[in-house]
């Protein structure tokens, strides 16, 4: 498995179309991170994907929507905590 674009802790992460995403996080300078990162089935890197609209670390979860209808990758981003250790109410 390559290594991800950021080391990151505290991440989400879920299979979207056999493809690994990993989701938000904390750096080891405990900055929290609102990247996203895909590897693709068969890829050989890990790929920067649009990112989360606010950083989230720690107690998220991430949920693969039913894809069977949409050209579009899509999951749901859920709680977690933001840059000031206060809980994320947005999806």
């Amino acid at each position: 498995m390559p290594a991800l674009m950021d080391a990151r802790c505290s991440h989400a992460c879920c299979v979207v179309r056999g493809g690994i995403v990993v989701i938000g996080a904390t750096t080891s300078e405990a900055a929290v991170l609102g990247s996203v990162e895909m590897i693709a089935e068969g890829e050989g890197s890990f790929t920067g994907q649009p990112p989360l609209t606010c950083g989230r670390k720690a107690n998220t979860v991430a949920i693969v929507v039913d894809e069977s209808s949409s050209a579009v990758r899509h999951m749901l981003v859920l709680g977690g905590y933001d840059e000031d250790d206060q809980t994320v109410s947005t999806v």
